[in-house]
């Protein structure tokens, strides 16, 4: 309430998407659907510095952003509108790299990408249109693999929209009502203990 109180009266905020608060719970980073990020002081919520819907070194608007997560010296996020890729920006919202295809997976391509989620070394992308979760290393994008069913279950991961870790698992919420929630463990995507949470 506190929150709604003091950004009500801001219209970049009206359609806020998602937000990610730092570690040591010093700054929130707010993303909206038309593409602004702004990061404010986690105590008073005031504007330390914001970026807007147009990023200057690809000159493409960054519509629908549908994720956000970041670790001590990056924040990454999702863009849901043509361009389709995942971005990881400096703490200062200085654009550092942007990905969209990963070579070695098939289908290359990101489709209606959503969650996103880092533990400050791997990073994973809930790929909603692919019916995947990409693990990749957050440095660089590189060595991807992705996640999208178990042995022992009948259905296939669908439409994962949603990703955070804790410990050694993900939880990776979905679209599918008779499977909501996995929890999976991050290192070893296709051999360890996988339960389903209803």
């Amino acid at each position: 309430s506190e929150f709604y109180s003091k950004q009500i009266d801001e219209t970049s905020l009206l359609h806020f998407t998602c937000f990610w608060v730092d570690n040591t719970n010093t700054y929130i980073y707010l993303a909206t659907n038309k593409g602004n990020i702004q990061k404010r002081k986690f105590s008073d919520m005031s504007l330390i510095q914001e970026h807007n819907n147009t990023d200057v070194l690809y000159s493409i608007t960054e519509d629908n952003i549908q994720g956000i997560t970041g670790d001590s010296t990056y924040i990454y996020y999702t863009i849901r509108n043509a361009s389709y890729d995942v971005k990881r920006r400096q703490s200062d919202l200085g654009l550092e790299k942007s990905q969209k295809t990963f070579s070695a997976l098939a289908p290359t391509d990101l489709s209606s990408p959503k969650g996103v989620w880092t533990d400050g070394t791997l990073l994973f992308i809930c790929d909603d249109g692919n019916n995947r979760v990409i693990k990749c290393n957050a440095s660089d994008f590189g060595t991807p693999t992705t996640y999208t069913d178990y042995d022992g279950f009948s259905d296939t991961l669908s439409s994962p929209t949603r990703i955070w870790g804790y410990g050694s698992f993900i939880y990776i919420g979905t679209d599918n009502s008779a499977d909501p929630v996995r929890k999976v463990n991050k290192t070893n995507l296709t051999n360890d203990t996988v339960s389903t949470l209803t």
